[in-house]
């Protein structure tokens, strides 16, 4: 070993199976072409010489105008999207993208465009994931939804659990812990989960928290998303039974919970920081954050805390830490106490149906007995 060089702890990324395209529209120095299926892809295609060619990369037709939506293979709308620019000189150009591109239509613009480019295919790019999991049932709806279900994982698996694989392509602790189970549903190859772990647990801050996403070359502070690296540490462990990897991880996972700990110590809750406390995107929300007041109490991070606690006690448990699993159902209980008075207005659902006058306060606490049970 040498300085941090470390064995690759997953199988190499090679071009897959190779994909041709259909016409879809054509016209003067323009031509449209559609996979057949959204991609992740690497593109090769022969230029003729002297030519200038616009290659677009769309993930479907979008409305000239905005607020009007189109299905994805409404040909009636545009293709948008990054694209790669291609002046060739006096002999043919064998052109290839340097990184995958993530579509399922292509826009060749150019003078002449039909002739300029003599051939383009593609060959799929996504991390080697062996599927061992089958569904099948009577409504053919589900199956092809199980079917698209694989290929929407597929397209979000490469060197790490990625986003959205046509914009960012970025590691964000939140969509993660979503994409990482369904992973774990579909396979048994766990080797990027226990990668995306390790990865997310190597950015933490001094404050304890970890970076929103990583690798990357910023730091980007979202601070509910440290939440979710520990629920995915506890759905890695009841899923594998990996009991070593999981003990290396319990003091980045115990520095995250002293962070939050730290802020309940100083407010008696977890209040509005002055960093994004994005939760998700909400049409009254500004930029994903509920209208709260800096320093006032954000029931949803407390909640989430709430859950981390005792995801965080039960990993414990399993590894035999039981002294810090009765520290963290300790402060667990402290919380509750704090939040049902101050987030919960006295009412709940005993007849088993909504009333109308019942405030969001009650919601919340439905939230909060699922979380505590």
């Amino acid at each position: 070993e040498i300085g941090f060089l470390k064995p690759r702890p997953i199988p190499m990324i090679y071009p897959g199976r190779k994909i041709g395209f259909k016409t879809v529209k054509q016209g003067d120095g323009f031509i449209e072409l559609d996979a057949g299926e959204y991609i992740c892809a690497r593109v090769y295609a022969d230029i003729a010489p002297n030519s200038n060619v616009k290659i677009i990369y769309s993930e479907c037709y979008v409305s000239p105008e905005q607020g009007k939506n189109y299905k994805r293979d409404d040909s009636s709308g545009i293709l948008k999207g990054a694209c790669d620019i291609i002046h060739t000189g006096n002999d043919e150009y064998h052109f290839k993208t340097y990184w995958f591109k993530a579509f399922r239509f292509l826009r060749i613009e150019g003078e002449n465009a039909q002739n300029a480019v003599k051939s383009i295919f593609a060959e799929r790019i996504n991390y080697p994931l062996d599927i061992t999991s089958a569904f099948e049932c009577s409504d053919e709806y589900f199956n092809k939804m199980y079917k698209i279900s694989i290929n929407t994982m597929l397209c979000c698996m490469h060197e790490i659990f990625v986003d959205c694989p046509h914009y960012e392509q970025q590691q964000y602790q939140m969509d993660t812990a979503v994409e990482a189970n369904v992973s774990m549903r579909m396979s048994n190859d766990t080797a990027l989960i226990r990668k995306c772990i390790g990865d997310l647990a190597e950015s933490q801050c001094s404050s304890g928290l970890l970076c929103a996403n990583y690798p990357c070359t910023s730091v980007q502070i979202i601070p509910g998303f440290s939440f979710f690296w520990i629920f995915l540490l506890r759905d890695y462990l009841d899923y594998t039974k990996d009991d070593s990897f999981v003990r290396v991880h319990i003091g980045t996972m115990d520095k995250i919970l002293n962070y939050f700990d730290n802020e309940v110590r100083r407010n008696g809750y977890i209040s509005r920081s002055i960093v994004w406390d994005y939760i998700d995107w909400v049409a009254e929300w500004d930029e994903g954050v509920p209208p709260v007041e800096h320093g006032d109490i954000l029931t949803v991070y407390n909640l989430y805390y709430m859950y981390a606690l005792k995801n965080a006690a039960y990993i414990c448990e399993k590894i035999g830490k039981d002294n810090y699993a009765r520290e963290y159902n300790c402060r667990y209980e402290d919380l509750k106490n704090t939040v049902n008075d101050l987030c919960f207005d006295g009412e709940l659902y005993t007849d088993g149906h909504k009333n109308k006058n019942h405030s969001m306060h009650t919601i919340i606490w439905a939230v909060l007995s699922g979380a505590a049970e």
